[in-house]
Formats: C-alpha cells, structure tokens, sequence
C-alpha cells in the first residue's frame, strides 16, 4: 500500500520502517514563500497557503535534521536521497546534508519551463530548482543521465499544494534510484505526489505531511481509505 501519515515529520518520522531505499522530499527551504498564483473562493485558502517553518534557513533546517536524525538510521544500505532547495540557499542546504552524513554527491537541475513572477526587479526569471542528489552507499547504476531535468512545472490552477511538483519529475527520480517494489519515502509529503509517483511506478510509499487538508487529498489522490501499512 501507499499512504500519507498525518502528523509532524519530525514526531511521525520515528515510526517509518527500516528499510528506505530511497527519500524524495521538499522540505520548507527558509526562502519564506508564498505562490504568487492567487485564487479566490472556496478553496483559495489552500491553494495560496503560507509554507510552515519557511521563514528563515535556520527553522527550516533545523525542523529538517529533526526529521532526518529519524530517517537516516533506517535507510538500506545502499540508499540515495533527494531534497529540493533553492539556489538562494543551496550552501546552507548542502552543508546540512553532509551533517547527516549524506554529502551531496550531484546538484541536479529541474527546468521547469518559464519562469514563474520571482523578483521582476530582475533581468532574469529563475525558471530551474535545485535538487540535492546524496548517496548511501554504493547502489548499483542501472544508467546515468544528464543532471538536467526539463519537464514543465504545473500548470497555475492544476496545483493542490502550492509547491507541489509535476509527478513526471518524480517518476523519473524514482526509476533512476529505485527498483519496482523498494520502499520510498516523503516526510513533508503536501499533496503526496511522490507517493502517488511510487505507486504509479510499482513501489511503496510512504509520506508524512502535517495538514489535514493536504492529506486527505493526497489519501484520496491514491485512492486509499485507511490508514495502515503492511509489509
């Protein structure tokens, strides 16, 4: 099964199971976002959330080790590990996952096709995220690619969560790194879709994400209705 846990990642994060073959997440990166897609009605609340623990590197990170201290412990043994961030704070993010004991081994590039409002003081619209690529030990190559991703951001209005990423982004993650049934991981899930990437490519997932809103559109999205994991 493939499901998203409702709680805090840095409390819930303790009950995942041994075993994680692969982490795909996207942490608050300290960047104090906010979409710049406003939506108005009903659902506009959701659509234009404020991101928690995202007003500064510190908190973010700090809120992120948190989890991991959890996580990293029940990695397998060959295992890699991926974590968006933004340019602006790459340096603090990567110093962070060598603390872990994952130093970055790649920064991959996601090009997600224009770029979105950003600072129009700029002469340049940043149209790319940075995806921290860390490794546990040695898992075998099935092939290599280049570090440059291109697939399109989401359409404005096709969001649930407001940094939620193109699941074709994720599916390509997940076949690089992993094997149809391996156990992936989110611990800050929002709309889970890396979840539903995993399920989509044969693997199990689990994620983790601390609003209720969010999870049960996630839960929904997979077509679950409850709460367990089996192994």
């Amino acid at each position: 099964m493939n499901e998203v846990w409702h709680g805090e990642s840095q409390h819930l994060a303790a009950d995942l199971p041994d075993g994680i073959n692969c982490v795909i997440t996207d942490p608050p990166y300290g960047i104090d976002f906010q979409s710049n897609s406003v939506r108005r009605g009903a659902s506009a609340d959701r659509f234009n959330d404020v991101i928690d623990n995202d007003g500064d590197p510190t908190t973010a990170i700090e809120n992120f080790m948190l989890t991991m201290e959890h996580i990293v412990p029940k990695l397998a043994d060959d295992a890699d590990v991926y974590v968006f961030t933004d340019w602006t704070v790459q340096a603090e993010w990567t110093a962070a996952m060598a603390l872990l004991g994952l130093p970055v081994s790649m920064p991959l590039i996601w090009e997600k096709g224009y770029p979105g409002m950003g600072d129009i003081t700029y002469n340049w619209g940043c149209g790319y995220e940075v995806i921290l690529y860390c490794k546990k030990g040695q898992r075998p190559v099935n092939y290599r690619r280049r570090a440059v991703i291109a697939i399109d951001r989401l359409p404005s209005g096709k969001n649930i969560h407001p940094t939620e990423k193109p699941v074709a982004l994720l599916e390509e993650l997940i076949n690089v790194s992993t094997n149809p049934g391996d156990l992936i991981v989110d611990p800050y899930a929002g709309s889970g879709s890396t979840i539903w990437a995993a399920q989509r490519t044969g693997r199990l997932g689990i994620g983790i994400e601390m609003k209720q809103d969010y999870v049960e559109a996630a839960n929904e999205r997979l077509g679950q209705v409850g709460f367990t994991f089996e192994f």
